[in-house]
């Protein structure tokens, strides 16, 4: 009989308000009542890290003064005490009209009837070995407890670090075990919870050969000796050594063709990594070794090598080993299309033996990350005050923050926080530091607080030509220090991210030979970007489509063609929708199959569902969007003109001005004009909505969507002469039967006041309809 520990018992809405919290992964809290679940926004730090740690303690109760030293520490224990009393008084706020503390003189406890949290079913189910429930532990983790969250308080932090390395052990036995279970049952599953092992640790070689010969039992054997390759490259890259004996043991098997063991034991997912010390080192990490035969790790951003005197040593670059292979499984099936390519020079051979494996792939740079992302590091930002002043805290956060942020985006491979505060303090060239850690570029920012004004300087340079390729300034009055950190770091998330794209597609443009294929998606992508503009995605289809016959399944290119088709519908340039859609909606699914996670790619699947009318499925790919990526700026804008389109038009405005404010130098600013224009409308602002279709012809003067929209409100508003030029000048943008197409596009999906009174305004500007 199979030992299944049974999940805590959901508590059913129908008696009242429950507060859901999602805990792994980054932090959602949600509430549901009979009318359904929605979000609650806890906007202050604190407050969720006081959620959180109250959902993962013991019984889920804390002693006032252990709560008030971990999160207020650095004030005298009446402030601190004060502090925790204002912070239960905001949650609850927050959290109304659900009620889920329980609260006396000594302890604050949660109610489990009135709030759950995803940290209690999933650790209870982790250790089942029922097949079903671990299952369910398997979906449960989404990633790192808290992942977003830093505090600045070494105490809480100290805590964070221990319950991320807990959640992260239990996860590792449920994807060991489901792997195992699977395998035994000849499901094909065994390979995805592999594959998710491997993740946590990408230098673990016991876990690695255990996804090898479940590779090579359900993919295949180019698939097996594929995922060889990347792990011999990423063993020399990070440790330079070579795989043990026992794993070349198993490849010569693999390359034999004799069949690995049917029913591998699980993976052993305690004790220590130590790798095959056979081949030469680094000098550092040949000096620990000397002392302990040992290596000991820590999850999540780093690991440390402990030497004979115990101090620790960050490896430098870990987090590129874990970036190459959280998305394994898209890798897999890159490297096994390079494996079997017909054409193929020697050169590019990688021998599992060799003592140092080369690329696979052609063209791209060893500061290339996986299929063209660039590599980045962001160095701590500087203050002028003393180390423990509350700038130098509030600079921690922000590089912390920024770090997070700039983690999410599909471009970046940004170096660890661990390794990145080794050069705090250390006046170094850029050029060493792009030598030293492998990257191309470095991101550096100072902190200044004059009276309530908070000053952030941040600049990007090239640490190959040492020029400083972008730089901007920050100011925010500090009366929500915390949110409007927020808010800085996200927008200076998407900026940077603009910004490389427009540098890598220029370098593709520049080069004589083939670009890296990053290059190639960089200038299809910057194409894209340029559309809200001029109207058109220029090379973006034929870019794309070239990519993906070198390499069928490339993500960012089956994305990159989905989006073309979707941009060509918004800007009226085509008119056979329904085959646009058809297109966009294979691509964009068989990419979210290779690649869950792209928020990128959910985020054109709520543009996809937005043209069908499909407003929740909409609302819930933006929400996905921006739980994958909270720096996505355009996916706020989205957010909410599908909020209004779903009838919310009163919360819809905050979100689509948020996210001006996150990037108002946005390429497709025209577009969040013309959604925060419709909101107006629907909210009878009728002056403030035709300023806001102004501005958006402003932006975007050759996009014929621009004009459209403000003719139709023109026509609404009896200024026919302004419908008339506008009308003129759009119909001169785009082809007449896209135009024509657009009252039925529109009419399928009208909803509300705006909708109707814009679809007879279409009609009036341009009769023909």
């Amino acid at each position: 009989m199979a030992n299944v520990i049974d999940a805590p018992v959901s508590p059913s809405p129908a008696h009242g308000s429950i507060v859901r919290l999602t805990l792994l992964g980054g932090f959602l809290a949600e509430i549901e009542d009979r009318d359904g679940r929605r979000e609650i926004r806890v906007t202050a730090r604190k407050a969720r890290a006081l959620l959180g740690y109250l959902a993962a303690a013991p019984r889920q109760r804390a002693g006032r003064e252990k709560l008030a030293s971990l999160l207020w520490g650095d004030r005298v224990d009446s402030q601190a005490r004060q502090s925790l009393r204002q912070c239960l008084v905001v949650l609850r706020q927050d959290l109304a009209p659900a009620d889920p503390f329980d609260v006396d003189s000594d302890e604050i406890a949660l109610k489990p009837d009135v709030l759950t949290a995803d940290v209690v079913e999933f650790a209870a189910a982790a250790q089942s070995s029922d097949i079903g429930t671990l299952e369910r532990a398997c979906a449960a983790y989404r990633g790192e407890f808290l992942a977003d969250l830093s505090t600045g308080m070494e105490p809480f932090e100290e805590w964070l670090r221990g319950e991320r390395a807990r959640f992260e052990g239990l996860a590792a036995h449920a994807f060991a075990q489901a792997s195992a279970a699977w395998n035994a049952n000849d499901d094909a599953r065994a390979v995805d919870a592999a594959l998710r092992l491997v993740a946590l640790d990408p230098l673990r070689e016991d876990w690695q050969r255990s996804l090898l010969r479940m590779l090579a039992r359900h993919r295949g054997r180019e698939a097996a000796l594929a995922q060889a390759d990347i792990f011999a490259e990423l063993l020399w890259r990070e440790l330079e050594v070579s795989p043990s004996a026992e794993t070349n043991a198993l490849l010569d098997e693999i390359r034999s063709g004799r069949d690995a063991p049917r029913h591998p034991a699980p993976a052993e997912v305690g004790g220590v990594f130590a790798p095959s010390l056979g081949t030469p080192m680094r000098p550092a990490v040949a000096a620990m070794s000397a002392g302990s035969s040992q290596v000991a790790t820590t999850p999540a951003f780093g690991r440390r090598l402990a030497g004979p005197t115990g101090s620790p040593m960050t490896i430098a670059a870990v987090t590129a080993a874990i970036a190459a292979t959280t998305g394994a499984a898209l890798l897999v099936d890159h490297y096994v299309a390079a494996r079997t390519a017909p054409a193929r020079s020697a050169s590019t051979e990688i021998a599992v033996n060799s003592p140092r494996p080369a690329s696979v792939l052609k063209g791209v740079r060893a500061d290339a990350g996986p299929l063209g992302q660039y590599a980045l590091v962001v160095l701590p930002f500087s203050t002028d005050t003393p180390s423990g002043s509350p700038e130098s805290r509030i600079a921690a956060e922000m590089t912390d923050d920024l770090i997070n942020d700039l983690s999410r985006t599909p471009t970046a491979r940004v170096i660890s926080r661990q390794t990145s505060r080794l050069y705090g303090d250390r006046a170094m060239d850029v050029a060493a530091i792009g030598a030293e850690l492998g990257v191309r570029y470095v991101i550096e920012g100072s902190v200044r607080r004059q009276h309530d004004l908070l000053r952030v300087n941040v600049a990007l340079t090239d640490t190959r030509s040492r020029v400083q390729i972008w730089s901007d300034r920050f100011e925010r009055h500090d009366t929500e220090r915390f949110e409007i950190q927020d808010e800085m770091m996200r927008g200076l998330a998407r900026r940077l991210h603009l910004t490389l794209m427009d540098v890598n597609a220029s370098s593709a443009r520049s080069r004589s030979s083939d670009p890296a294929i990053g290059e190639l998606a960089a200038k299809g992508w910057s194409g894209i970007f340029r559309s809200s503009v001029v109207g058109h995605t220029g090379d973006a289809e034929m870019l794309f489509t070239s990519l993906l016959a070198r390499q069928p399944g490339l993500v960012p290119a089956l994305v990159g063609l989905a989006a073309h088709n979707l941009v060509l519908l918004a800007n009226l340039m085509v008119a056979d929708s329904e085959e646009r859609l058809a297109r966009a909606d294979a691509l964009l699914r068989k990419a979210l199959s290779r690649n869950p996670r792209s928020s990128v790619a959910h985020y054109f699947a709520g543009i996809l569902h937005k043209h069908r009318g499909d407003q929740e499925a909409a609302h819930a790919a933006f929400m996905r969007t921006l739980e994958l990526n909270p720096s996505h700026a355009p996916a706020y804008a989205h957010l909410g003109h599908t909020l209004m389109l779903l009838g919310r038009a009163d919360e819809a405005l905050d979100h689509i001005r948020y996210a001006i404010r996150l990037s108002p130098k946005d390429p497709t600013l025209g577009y969040w004009y013309v959604m925060a224009g419709e909101v107006e409308l629907e909210l009878g602002h009728d002056a403030a909505a035709r300023d806001w279709l102004r501005q958006a012809v402003q932006v975007s003067p050759g996009n014929p969507r621009m004009h459209v929209f403000l003719a139709a409100l023109c026509a609404v508003q009896d200024d026919m002469d302004c419908a008339v030029r506008h009308a003129s000048e759009a119909r001169r943008l785009t082809p007449a039967l896209a135009i024509e197409k657009l009252a039925s596009t529109f009419a399928a999906r009208t909803r509300g006041k705006a909708g109707h009174l814009l679809l007879g305004g279409l009609r009036r500007a341009f009769p023909a309809t």
